[in-house]
């Protein structure tokens, strides 16, 4: 034999042997017909010399008498090995393969026919000898029977099986066996390729659907599970009750893991796995296009879960019923040739009535994986950070934040490790890490502000920062008050904070809402009405329900400028328009009570707002317009540290004189700055009163002389 194949034992040779026993009585039983006139052509290109070497014959006479000697003692040879066969169990890759697929001794022999020619070379001419065809160098059904010399009965039984869909036929045959129109008795025995890796110790997934699956091993390593233990223990038992309490069950039990991208469902489709100790092939219907043969798939991933002993798990099913991929298949198909597994099947979709079937629905566990709670996420921020050894993370400030999946919280610690550690960004933090994991699209619907102002940088009262610093502790200190103490299991909503900053322009509002956002850390989205407000019914309410979920993923805040423009005062009903202008404020509020994440919502006129509403918002917080103490604090916070001042500029005599907000402050610094950047000088009194007198013409007031005093000589310069 070829000394590829390696044996581990005698019993294939033997196997061998006995194939070699039956080829050559069959041999012998031809020469005595050609003898007598019969087949005189045969073996033109394959002389019986040829035969007779193959099959380690010693070249004899082919007359009759020293043939049926010959014969006889092979027939003797013949039932001793088979007798042997019957009787003996082995460790075999075949004898494996048999005990899996529940295979029967033609079943058997069929498989060792097939294997044959890719064992030795030598089987090319046998075949193509008794074949009488020097092309069909495998052995075909027709010559399967001759040399086994298989009764009328049995082949009636083979027959029937080789027509059918049973093991044999979907998982050891080659697919396209009964593809090909010829007459059954000419149809070559060959054997798929995955089988004959098999009992070759090549033990690789199956290349149809390698490309788009995974194996996974109970006794591999796999993270622990953060989650509901519930949820294990529940269907642990489902799968317990469901098999051993009817030995009859043929039917496999579906389990559907319903959950957003993230959500873990894979990892608990393992983590169950594991627990049954059983192996888990885990197969993406994604990696699948619309020209692959769908029957075959479904038979090579039940054939796959049979040689790695697993169970499997489907993932993107849904792809069949939205006619995406596979379009030759139907639903009801693709669960009626599954049932030929009759063993636990996951199901993994992200929409919880993706695909309804009769025929899976008095077998069904349905597993639906939510973000994790506050808990949990404090858990899995200390477990990824302890197994990437990142160290400083804070898991309570983090869980508070982000409302995010177990892997988004690994792959942050995975890039903040990788990017501050091993490449050393000191730039970079946590929550910059954080948010790239975030598949953010509030940018269709907002414009992300970059907050560059702190605690340091604002000036205003301090009953104003007092109100401010409570809006920041209610994030921090959430997890403690709503879990810990258990206040949210009495609100079922409203854990979100909402806040109204109320004030003239430029006192400071949309500048508190980036301290906000600098203290906690978090990203802050000034809300765009355009895009949010339609003249089209329900547009309003559907941009607005996006931009909260959005939202919810990212923790993000959102700041709602000038928000008496949808917050107005509620009309009387008098026609359709104002009907539907009443729900969509009314949707708004809502949505920001569900929010559980900060909600900014800025006016110019407190007055302007329904105070219906205005109870159902946690903070309402006054912007004063600045005192002469404050002025002076804005005129000397808004220059920077770098910046080139003069010592001429007299902030007791601006904060005096000119009575405005610290918006049109900044305005004047920075064109102040400007115009000393073009005289390449320091920044003067002469270019703060130049740019003062700009500013104050923005807003209708003239700047004379004499309020200028001991500077107005400026005005003119």
């Amino acid at each position: 034999m070829n000394n590829d194949f390696n044996l581990k034992d005698e019993y294939m040779g033997e196997l061998y042997k006995l194939l070699d026993l039956y080829l050559l009585k069959y041999f012998l039983k031809e020469e005595i017909y050609k003898t007598k006139g019969i087949n005189k052509y045969k073996g033109l290109a394959i002389t019986p010399d040829d035969v007779k070497i193959a099959l380690n014959l010693n070249v004899i006479d082919t007359n009759t008498s020293d043939v049926i000697s010959t014969t006889l003692k092979i027939k003797a040879q013949l039932e001793n090995i088979r007798t042997l066969f019957s009787n003996k169990k082995t460790n075999s890759k075949l004898d494996e393969i048999c005990n899996l697929f529940n295979l029967d001794y033609f079943e058997k022999m069929m498989i060792l026919f097939g294997i044959s020619s890719l064992i030795d070379q030598k089987y090319h001419k046998i075949y193509g000898y008794l074949n009488d065809n020097m092309t069909k160098k495998t052995a075909t059904i027709g010559l399967f029977f001759s040399v086994l010399e298989v009764d009328d009965i049995n082949k009636v039984k083979i027959i029937r099986k080789l027509r059918g869909n049973n093991n044999f036929t979907k998982f050891i045959l080659d697919y396209n066996f009964g593809k090909i129109d010829i007459p059954l008795y000419d149809k070559e025995i060959k054997i798929t390729s995955r089988i004959e890796n098999y009992i070759f110790n090549v033990n690789e997934i199956d290349y149809s659907i390698k490309h788009s699956s995974e194996i996974f091993y109970f006794n591999d390593d796999i993270d622990i599970y953060i989650g509901d233990k519930v949820v294990i223990e529940e269907t642990l038992k489902s799968i317990s009750n469901y098999y051993y309490s009817n030995n009859s069950i043929t039917k496999p039990l579906y389990i559907k893991i319903t959950g957003i991208l993230g959500s873990g469902r894979k990892h608990l489709a393992k983590y169950i796995s594991q627990k049954l100790e059983r192996n888990l092939l885990i197969v993406d219907f994604l990696g699948f296009n619309q020209n692959e043969d769908f029957y075959e798939i479904i038979n090579s991933i039940i054939r796959e879960a049979v040689l790695k002993e697993a169970i499997i798990a489907i993932e993107n099913y849904n792809l069949i019923s939205e006619k995406k991929y596979m379009k030759n298949i139907s639903v009801d198909k693709f669960f009626s040739n599954l049932e030929l597994f009759s063993e636990p099947i996951f199901l993994i979709t992200s929409s919880i009535n993706d695909i309804k079937n009769k025929r899976m629905e008095n077998t069904i566990v349905n597993v639906n994986l939510d973000y994790p709670n506050s808990e949990n996420k404090i858990l899995l921020w200390k477990y990824y950070s302890s197994k990437f050894k990142v160290n400083n993370v804070n898991a309570q400030e983090l869980s508070n934040k982000f409302n995010i999946t177990p892997l988004q919280i690994k792959n942050t610690i995975i890039e903040f490790r990788n990017k501050s550690i091993i490449q050393e960004n000191k730039n970079i933090s946590i929550y910059d890490a954080t948010y790239r994991q975030i598949e953010n699209m509030l940018v269709d619907l907002a414009v992300k502000i970059k907050c560059f102002y702190t605690w340091k940088d604002i000036v205003l009262p301090n009953d104003t920062i007092e109100i401010l610093t409570d809006v920041c502790n209610q994030v921090k200190f959430k997890n403690k008050v709503l879990k810990e103490w258990g206040f949210g299991d009495k609100i079922p909503y409203g854990k979100g904070v909402s806040l109204i900053c109320s004030g003239p322009p430029g006192t400071g509002k949309t500048m508190s809402a980036q301290v906000i956002a600098s203290e906690l850390n978090l990203e802050l989205y000034k809300i765009d009405l355009s895009k949010i407000i339609s003249k089209y019914i329900g547009e309003t309410e559907k941009n607005l329900n996006k931009l909260f979920d959005e939202a919810k993923n990212s923790s993000s805040i959102l700041f709602f400028d000038e928000s008496d423009a949808i917050f107005g005062k509620r009309t009387s009903v008098k026609d359709s328009k104002d009907r539907y202008s009443n729900i969509e404020v009314s949707y708004l509020l809502q949505k920001i009570e569900e929010y559980e994440g900060i909600t900014i919502l800025a006016t110019n006129y407190l007055k302007n707002i329904d105070k219906a509403f205005l109870r159902r918002i946690n903070y309402i917080i006054s912007f004063p317009f600045p005192d002469e103490k404050a002025r002076k604090q804005i005129w000397k916070k808004t220059f920077p540290d770098k910046s080139k001042k003069s010592d001429d500029i007299d902030f007791e005599f601006l904060a005096n004189t000119f009575e405005i907000s610290g918006g049109n402050i900044k305005n004047i610094v920075l064109n102040s700055a400007y115009l000393a950047a073009a005289e390449n000088s320091s920044i003067s009194m002469k270019h703060i009163i130049r740019s003062t007198k700009y500013e104050l013409q923005k807003i209708d007031k003239l700047l004379l002389k004499e309020d200028l005093k001991e500077y107005s000589y400026l005005l003119d310069k």
